[in-house]
C-alpha cells in the first residue's frame, strides 16, 4: 500500500490545478498591489506647507504649518512623532467658559486630524498643532526638528520644521 502522490486531498496545491493556482495568486497579488497603492498615494498626496517649530525655553513647543489634500478623498493623521520630543500629540486649542463667565483657553489631545478632499487644514497658534513635549535638547533658531505624521491606512508623511521665534 503506498501513497498516491496524484491525489488530490494530498496535493500540495489543495486539489487545485496549476492554472486555478495560478488564477488566484494573480488576483491576490492584484489585490495587495491595490493597497500598497492606496497607502502610497495617502503618503505622496498630502503636503506640509510652511511648517514651524516656536522657540521657546522650556520642555514644551509646537508646530505649525498648513496641511493641504488635492486629492479626491479625506487624509487622517493620526499620530505624529519626532526624534526630538519624548512625547508628542495633535492637539487643539479652543475657548470655554470658565468660572465667572471669563473665556478661558484649554489644550486637548484629539484622536485624529482630517484634511477634508482638495481641502487645507491650518495648524496655528491658538488651533490644531503638533505638541512636542518632553524635549530631548533645548530649542536653537534655525535649527529644523523632522515631524512624522503617521497618516491612517500606514503612510506617512516627513516634515523638517525650522524653529522660529515668534
Amino acid at each position: 500500500m503506498g501513497i498516491n502522490i496524484h491525489d488530490p486531498k494530498l496535493s500540495f496545491f489543495g486539489g487545485h490545478s496549476g492554472l486555478e493556482l495560478e488564477q488566484r495568486m494573480r488576483r491576490t497579488l492584484l489585490v495587495l498591489l491595490g493597497m500598497a497603492g492606496l497607502m502610497a498615494f495617502a503618503q505622496t498626496s498630502l503636503k506640509a506647507e510652511n511648517p514651524w517649530v516656536r522657540l521657546v525655553p522650556g520642555p514644551v513647543s509646537g508646530a505649525f504649518m498648513t496641511l493641504s489634500n488635492p486629492s479626491d478623498r479625506a487624509i487622517r493623521v493620526i499620530a505624529a512623532e519626532s526624534p526630538i520630543a519624548g512625547k508628542v500629540e495633535i492637539h487643539q486649542t479652543t475657548i470655554v467658559k470658565g468660572a465667572g463667565g471669563t473665556d478661558v483657553m484649554q489644550m486637548r489631545p484629539v484622536q485624529f486630524l482630517e484634511i477634508p478632499a482638495r481641502g487645507k487644514v491650518e495648524l496655528k497658534p491658538g488651533g490644531y498643532h503638533i505638541m512636542l513635549m518632553m524635549l530631548k535638547e533645548p530649542l536653537q533658531e534655525g535649527k529644523i526638528v523632522r515631524i512624522t505624521l503617521r497618516l491612517e491606512g500606514g503612510g506617512a508623511l516627513v516634515v523638517e520644521a525650522p524653529v522660529k521665534a515668534r
